[in-house]
């Protein structure tokens, strides 16, 4: 009878230490990085894809068509990444046409979104603009956001920065 004690003492405590380990364990899910290929600079897993921030490596090409990360001046003026893929070294992104027609709604207590384009299918950069008027964060410097409104600039919407009220 001890013995059967003992033995059952023995696997909870082995249940208890060794569960909670096997639980904790990080599950690998989707595509890896290859680090020949991100060569010390950021990637980004998009989906089950990865995007590399470059194209090259000490002086080396990727294979064509290898997913890419490239920053570039959208449609209304502000800096964000695109995907795109390389070819000859270099991440060459898909044209961007406006052509959404139906503009997402933005929700309630949501905070604004950076810039006035939205992505109807980005895979395809196919693109539109909020409204006039509409909420949205623009980017001053590197590290500097502020808040402004849609506004309608030639062909373009830009996110311009709110006016403070005047002092009293």
């Amino acid at each position: 009878m001890t013995s059967y004690i003992s033995l059952s003492i023995l696997s909870m405590i082995a249940i208890i230490v060794v569960l909670p380990v096997g639980c904790n364990r990080q599950q690998k899910r989707g595509a890896q990085v290859d680090e020949s290929l991100a060569c010390g600079k950021s990637s980004k897993q998009i989906g089950k894809d990865i995007y590399y921030g470059t194209c090259q490596c000490k002086g080396t090409n990727h294979p064509e068509d290898t997913k890419c990360l490239k920053k570039d001046k959208e449609p209304d003026n502000e800096d964000k990444w695109r995907v795109g893929s390389c070819s000859k070294g270099v991440c060459k992104l898909k044209p961007l046409t406006k052509e959404c027609q139906m503009v997402p709604p933005l929700p309630s207590g949501s905070p604004p979104p950076f810039g006035c384009a939205f992505f109807c299918d980005s895979a395809n950069g196919k693109y539109g603009f909020f409204s006039e008027g509409t909420r949205c964060k623009h980017k001053k410097s590197r590290t500097e956001y502020v808040n402004g409104t849609c506004q309608r600039s030639g062909d373009k919407m830009v996110c311009s920065d709110v006016p403070l009220p005047p002092v009293c």
